[in-house]
C-alpha cells in the first residue's frame, strides 16, 4: 500500500512538472508556425512568396540585417543557388541533414521511395550530386551551378564564348531574335509602348515602376544578366564565322602567335618595315585597328576585371568620348552606375547643388615702395660742353619745358652753322629744280622756236643747263630746215637722193641728242634735290627734335636743357663750370603723384592673383594713411633665396607721403563681395592626379569631374573651373565613390 502511494506521488510530480513546462514556454515557441502546406510559394522561383527576394527586391535590408547575404552574387545566402544548388529544397524545409539530400528524395530515411517512386530519385552516386543537376552525365544541361560558372567573365561556363570560342556558331544559329533592349522582338515594351494594355491584361505589369513585370530590372535581379548575354549574342551574329586568338586576330594568321608566318606576310606584300610587323596587324599604322580588336575581345564597354553583373556598383568607361593625344588623365571618362536606385540612400549618398555665394578674400603680403619707372627720367646732355648755368635745385617742382640748365657746346654751334648753310643750299636747289621743270614743260611744246623759248626763259634762273638746251634747240631747227629744203628739191626733181638721205640722218642724230639732253637735265635736277635734302635731314637728326636750330639768344653754341614733363627734381648731378660728356645724366626728375609697390608673393598664392586686382598699402611710418592702387604686373621668375615672386602694384601718392624704399604691409583684394561657385569641403576628393567632385547625371549614375580650386572658406571651396552653378554634387559619400574609381585604376594606370 505504501509502495503504491509513493508511486502515485511520483506520477503526480512528473505530470505537474510537464504541465508547468508547457505553461511557461518562450514567445518564439508559442507563436504559430506556418506549415509547409499553408505557406504560399512563388511558382516562378520556388521560395515562400513573402520571402522571395527575386519577387520583392525591397527585402534586401531585411536579409542583410539577418546576415543572410551573399556578397559574391548579390543574393540572399539562403536563396543563392550558385553557392548552394539545394537552396529551394532547404527553403521549403525539405532537407535531410543526416544524409545531405532532400528529405523527399532520401531513400535511406524512406526506403519505400526506391520501390514506389524510382523516377523521382534524383541522385548521381558516381559524382555525388543530384542527377538533374549533373552536367557531367548530362552535358546538354544549362543550369546556374557553381560548378558551371566562369569566374573570369561572370557568365555560365557552358555559355562563355570567350573561354569557348566554338560556342559562337551555336549562338549564331539561335532562333530567338532580340531587339536592341535585349527582349524578344515584337514583345518589347520599350520598342512598342502600345503593348502596355496587352501586358496588363495578362497580369504582367509592375505598378511600382510602370513597366511589364517580366521586363522590370529592379524587381528581377537576374534579368540584367540575361539581357547582357542576349545583347552579346546579337553582337556576335553580325561578325564573320572566325575564331579569334588572345591578340584579337584569326588564330591561324596571328603573327604574335606564329612568328614563322613572317615570310608569308612579306611574300604577299603585307609587311610594315617601320615596325617590323604585318601591315594588317600594325597598330601604329592603323589607328582604328585597336578599336576593332577591342570589340572582338570584349563583350561590353565596361572593364571586365571590374564588372560583375550582379554587383551593386559598376565602374565603366564613357566610350563615346576619347582622350586627346596630349592628355594623360582619363578620370573624367569614368561612370559609376548603381544597379538599383535605392542603393544611394542605403550607403548614405547625399546630394547638394553647386551654389553661388558671396565671398570676400584678401591676401596679406610685404611690400616696398619704388619710384614709378614710367614717370622717372634721367636727363642727360647730348653734346660735349661746359655747364654755364644750373636753374633748378633738389626737391623743386617743375613744369613741362621749364629750363633745367644751360651748356656751352662748340660742337652744337658748328652743327647749327652747318644746318643753316645746308638749308640755304637746299632752298636754292629747290628753286632751280622748279625752274628746270618749267623750262622742260615749255620745251615740250612742238611748235616753239628757239627764239621764242629764249624770250620766255629770260627770267628763269637755271644756269648752264639753259644755254645747252637752247643751243641744241637752235641746231635742231637748222637741221630740220635743211631737211625740208632737200625734200622740196626732191619733189621738183632737181635734188639729189644722196643729199636727202644725209640730211635725214643728220636730223635724226640731232633730235636724239636733244631728247637725251632734256632727260639728263630732268634726272640730274631730281638727284641733286634729293641729295641736298638728305644732307639737311641728317644734320637736323644730329641736332635733335627738342633743340632749336638757333638759340633764343642767337648764340649757336648755347645748349638749353628743358624738362620733358611736370615733375619733381630728385637729384642734380652737375655744377656750373663742369665739363660734361655726351650722354652723362645731369638731372633726375620724377612724377611723384603715383608710386610703385614691389610685393613679395609666395609661390602657392600666385595662381590666385591677376592684373588689375585692387591693392591697399600701409606703412608703419604713416599709420593713419592707406594708399589704394591695383596690380600692374606679375613677376616671371622666383627668387632662388626667398622663394617668392615680385609683383608690381601702382598706388596713388597725391599728397607725396610715400618715399622710395619704404617698407609696409599690403592687402590684395581677391574677392570683394563677389558671387562665386562654391561646394562643400566634403565633396572635394583628391584621386592622385587632380581634385574631383562627383556629379549626379541620373538617379543611379554618377560621373567624376575634374575641378580647379580657388578660395578656401571654413566649410567650402571656391570652384574656379570645372563646375557650373546648380549642378548636383555628391557631398556625403563622395569618398566611397572615390574608392570605386581608384579600384578601377589598379594595375591600369591613370589613363585607363
Amino acid at each position: 500500500m505504501k509502495i503504491s502511494f509513493k508511486i502515485m506521488i511520483c506520477l503526480f510530480i512528473v505530470v505537474g512538472s510537464i504541465s508547468a513546462i508547457f505553461i511557461w514556454q518562450p514567445n518564439w515557441l508559442s507563436s504559430p508556425v506556418e506549415s509547409e502546406d499553408s505557406a504560399e510559394f512563388c511558382l516562378e522561383h520556388g521560395y515562400i512568396k513573402k520571402n522571395c527576394y527575386q519577387c520583392n527586391s525591397k527585402l534586401v535590408d531585411k536579409f542583410k540585417t539577418a546576415l543572410d547575404w551573399c556578397n559574391e552574387h548579390s543574393l540572399p545566402e539562403s536563396q543563392c543557388e550558385l553557392c548552394d544548388p539545394y537552396a529551394k529544397f532547404k527553403a521549403k524545409g525539405d532537407w535531410c541533414k543526416e544524409h545531405g539530400v532532400p528529405e523527399s528524395q532520401c531513400i535511406k530515411c524512406n526506403p519505400k521511395l526506391a520501390k514506389k517512386q524510382p523516377k523521382f530519385i534524383d541522385w548521381c552516386k558516381e559524382h555525388n550530386i543530384a542527377e538533374s543537376q549533373c552536367t557531367i552525365c548530362n552535358p546538354d544541361l544549362k543550369i546556374s551551378l557553381k560548378s558551371d560558372w566562369c569566374q573570369d567573365h561572370n557568365v555560365r561556363d557552358s555559355e562563355c564564348i570567350l573561354c569557348h570560342p566554338h560556342l559562337r556558331k551555336t549562338m549564331q544559329n539561335d532562333s530567338n531574335i532580340f531587339c536592341k533592349h535585349g527582349f524578344q522582338e515584337g514583345n518589347c515594351y520599350q520598342c512598342e509602348p502600345k503593348l502596355a494594355e496587352k501586358f496588363k491584361a495578362a497580369g504582367d505589369w509592375c505598378g511600382g515602376h510602370n513597366v511589364p513585370e517580366s521586363q522590370c530590372f529592379p524587381c528581377n535581379s537576374g534579368l540584367q544578366e540575361k539581357v547582357n548575354k542576349r545583347l552579346a549574342q546579337n553582337s556576335q551574329k553580325d561578325q564573320p564565322d572566325k575564331e579569334w586568338c588572345e591578340h584579337g586576330f584569326e588564330e591561324r594568321n596571328c603573327y604574335q602567335c606564329k612568328p614563322k608566318l613572317a615570310e608569308k606576310f612579306k611574300a604577299t606584300g603585307d609587311w610594315c618595315g617601320g615596325h617590323n610587323v604585318p601591315e594588317s596587324q600594325c597598330f601604329p599604322c592603323n589607328p582604328k585597328l585597336k578599336d576593332i580588336v577591342a570589340e572582338r575581345l570584349t563583350v561590353s564597354a565596361v572593364k571586365p576585371e571590374l564588372l560583375q553583373n550582379n554587383s551593386d556598383i559598376v565602374v565603366s568607361l564613357n566610350t563615346k568620348a576619347s582622350l586627346p593625344k596630349s592628355a594623360f588623365c582619363g578620370t573624367h571618362l569614368l561612370r559609376i552606375k548603381f544597379s538599383r536606385k535605392e542603393i544611394a540612400s542605403l550607403i548614405g549618398i547625399k546630394i547638394e547643388p553647386a551654389r553661388k555665394r558671396v565671398v570676400k578674400e584678401t591676401l596679406a603680403c610685404n611690400g616696398e615702395v619704388m619710384y614709378n619707372s614710367s614717370n622717372l627720367t634721367r636727363v642727360a646732355s647730348r653734346f660735349l660742353g661746359i655747364v654755364q648755368k644750373v636753374n633748378v635745385r633738389v626737391g623743386q617742382k617743375i613744369k613741362k619745358d621749364q629750363i633745367l640748365g644751360i651748356i656751352n657746346s662748340p660742337n652744337l654751334g658748328q652743327l647749327r652753322i652747318d644746318i643753316a648753310t645746308k638749308e640755304k643750299l637746299f632752298h636754292n636747289k629747290k628753286k632751280i629744280y622748279y625752274n628746270i621743270k618749267k623750262m622742260l614743260t615749255l620745251l615740250a611744246k612742238n611748235n616753239i622756236s628757239s627764239s621764242q623759248a629764249t624770250e620766255k626763259m629770260k627770267k628763269l634762273e637755271i644756269g648752264l643747263v639753259k644755254s645747252s638746251l637752247l643751243k641744241k634747240l637752235a641746231e635742231l631747227e637748222l637741221v630740220q630746215s635743211e631737211l625740208n629744203r632737200q625734200k622740196e628739191m626732191e619733189k621738183e626733181g632737181v635734188g639729189l637722193k644722196k643729199n636727202l638721205v644725209q640730211s635725214q640722218k643728220k636730223f635724226d642724230s640731232t633730235y636724239t641728242s636733244y631728247v637725251s639732253l632734256i632727260e639728263h637735265t630732268k634726272v640730274s635736277a631730281e638727284r641733286e634735290m634729293i641729295e641736298t635734302q638728305g644732307q639737311l635731314n641728317n644734320a637736323l637728326q644730329n641736332l635733335g627734335t627738342n633743340i632749336k636750330k638757333i638759340s633764343a639768344s642767337k648764340k649757336p653754341s648755347e645748349y638749353i636743357i628743358r624738362a620733358p614733363f611736370d615733375a619733381t627734381v630728385i637729384s642734380v648731378k652737375t655744377a656750373r663750370g663742369e665739363l660734361v660728356e655726351y650722354g652723362k645724366p645731369l638731372f633726375v626728375i620724377a612724377d611723384l603723384s603715383s608710386m610703385w609697390i614691389r610685393l613679395d608673393i609666395f609661390e602657392k598664392d600666385l595662381p590666385r592673383l591677376n592684373s588689375n586686382q585692387p591693392v591697399r598699402f600701409k606703412t608703419h611710418a604713416i599709420k593713419d594713411a592707406s594708399f589704394e592702387g591695383k596690380i600692374l604686373w606679375l613677376g616671371s621668375e622666383v627668387d632662388d633665396k626667398t622663394r617668392t615672386v615680385h609683383v608690381l602694384a601702382q598706388v596713388d601718392n597725391k599728397d607725396n607721403l610715400l618715399r622710395a624704399n619704404m617698407f609696409g604691409k599690403a592687402k590684395i583684394l581677391i574677392h570683394q563681395n563677389e558671387k562665386v561657385i562654391v561646394v562643400s569641403k566634403k565633396a572635394i576628393q583628391w584621386e592622385g592626379c587632380c581634385h574631383i567632385v562627383f556629379v549626379q547625371l541620373q538617379n543611379d549614375l554618377y560621373a567624376p569631374r575634374k575641378i580647379r580650386l580657388g578660395y578656401e572658406g571654413k566649410d567650402f571651396y571656391e570652384i574656379k573651373a570645372g563646375l557650373l552653378a546648380g549642378e548636383p554634387v555628391v557631398t556625403q559619400g563622395s569618398f566611397l565613390l572615390k574608392t570605386e574609381i581608384l579600384k578601377s585604376s589598379i594595375g591600369a594606370g591613370c589613363t585607363d
